[in-house]
């Protein structure tokens, strides 16, 4: 309460003197045993839940400080606007009660009753690859809102002792400037031994890398760019994954070659994407020799070649390829057999060997299928195959300026499911996308596309179907 005095002074200067008392907010609780019984004697600690430890400065300062009275209560005064984490602890017994927000004004927080249960520990390796054990010691592992604050012994060992139960975060920081910051959610319950196994921490790579070297393998991404400045390989034996978000941007006419093991997973909405730095320019081609491969969720665009598959066996589904434009195959080469679905095809200009839009160069006993598929605003053809069978199932395909399919060797076969009746031949609609402007592309269906439910079982077609053969 704010009381005002007014009165007559000798010293008229006295009377304007602000001789009121600021009163801060405060927070107020009780600490229980496992039968509901006060807790006397426990220790109360109160942290600013984005308090960050530090092993030169472990003490808190007296005034977030307080010890139960004989009813098991505690009182924190003077406690600025803010959310802040509390701890009790007595003896191997301990609470953990994290995000009280205290508001700006005088009133006093009545906390909910913590109950003091077993206390555990959280443990774990940190692991620094192409370090020495000595150098594991090189971290910093904190848990942002408490006290708690360790480095790690020789080999990257680190313990969290005398650990009330709770949600913690757990941050490790090392202290050589070339690797990242590693974030882990924990959550401990009471008298548990928490173990994290072995901790890996990534080095540190910028958000653009340079591609340099002729020679490639191991894991790209996520969301990162490679930028390419030579042909490059992977080579036998050697697998290169590609994370989602991932661009693959090629600053000439080049190459990439695998002889080894290829993995190309974006997501839905987080495409992996193959393009040239210029959209005027093209890259060369993806070679894969692999005996297997699997593209999800890829683009590629602005291709010479395309894909020049030689593998026995090739998966390409809810992908898309888009604005090739010279006068090279689309894909070509497989051995064995190809499923392509869920694909769109748009906006392509590939002219070679009889006006081919996609080419597949089979040999027996391969087996190709083209389903759910979209085919837009393409200059040229289909397919033209050699010493193959091809089957066409529910693809829409529609302002291309050749027929679906040519056959220029007579050892090849092709059957056609259309996706209408027989006379239509093909679905021959507007697929009617959302929106397939250049730079807006959005392919989602609209509400009256004919694509929808014309698909394979009823799906409908595109990448978004959800059709699996």
């Amino acid at each position: 309460m704010l009381c005002l005095f007014f009165g007559c002074s000798d010293n008229p200067t006295k009377n304007n003197e602000d001789n009121t008392t600021h009163i801060s907010a405060g927070v107020k609780g009780k600490l229980v045993d496992a039968s509901n019984n006060p807790v006397s004697g426990a220790i109360v600690r109160l942290y600013p839940v984005d308090y960050v430890p530090s092993t030169t400065a472990m003490k808190i300062r007296a005034a977030n400080l307080d010890t139960t009275d004989d009813e098991g209560v505690y009182e924190i005064p003077n406690v600025d606007t803010g959310t802040y984490n509390i701890e009790g602890q007595k003896d191997t017994l301990g609470v953990f009660i994290d995000s009280i927000d205290v508001p700006d004004d005088t009133s006093i927080i009545d906390v909910p009753p913590g109950q003091l249960k077993k206390l555990g520990k959280i443990t774990g390796i940190t692991h620094m690859p192409g370090q020495s054990d000595t150098n594991q010691v090189r971290v910093n592992i904190y848990v942002p809102g408490t006290r708690r604050i360790t480095l790690p012994n020789i080999g990257g060992r680190f313990t969290f002792d005398l650990m009330p139960a709770g949600r913690y975060q757990i941050i490790i920081n090392p202290t050589l400037p070339t690797y990242n910051v590693k974030i882990l959610d924990t959550t401990l319950n009471a008298g548990e031994t928490l173990d994290l196994d072995t901790i890996f921490i990534k080095v540190y790579e910028p958000d653009t890398i340079d591609i340099l070297t002729t020679v490639v393998w191991g894991t790209w991404g996520p969301n990162k760019n490679y930028r390419i400045y030579t042909d490059i390989e992977v080579p036998l034996g050697k697998e290169l994954t590609i994370l989602p978000g991932t661009k693959v941007i090629f600053a000439q006419f080049y190459n990439i070659i695998v002889n080894g093991s290829l993995t190309c997973k974006g997501e839905d909405s987080n495409f992996i994407v193959f393009k040239h730095e210029f959209p005027q320019d093209t890259w060369n081609t993806f070679g894969i020799t692999a005996d297997t491969i699997t593209l999800e969720y890829c683009v590629f665009e602005n291709s010479k070649w395309g894909l020049s598959l030689h593998a026995n066996r090739a998966t390409i589904r809810k992908c898309i390829f888009r604005y090739g434009n010279r006068l090279i195959d689309g894909i070509s080469g497989i051995k064995d057999s190809l499923l392509f679905y869920n694909n769109i095809i748009h906006n392509m200009t590939m002219d070679v060997n009889g006006n081919h839009n996609f080419q597949i160069f089979t040999r027996p006993p391969a087996y190709c299928i083209f389903a759910n598929n979209v085919f837009l605003n393409n200059s040229v053809g289909m397919t033209g195959y050699w010493i193959s069978s091809v089957l066409f199932r529910n693809n829409c395909f529609f302002n291309c300026q050749e027929p679906l399919m040519r056959c220029p060797d007579s050892t090849s076969s092709a059957e056609v499911q259309y996706s209408l009746d027989s006379a239509s031949m093909t679905l021959y609609e507007n697929p009617l996308f959302v929106n397939d402007s250049t730079g807006n592309e959005d392919y989602h269906l609209q509400f009256n596309s004919p694509c929808m439910s014309t698909g394979m079982n009823g799906t409908d077609m595109g990448i978004y179907s959800t059709y699996e053969p």
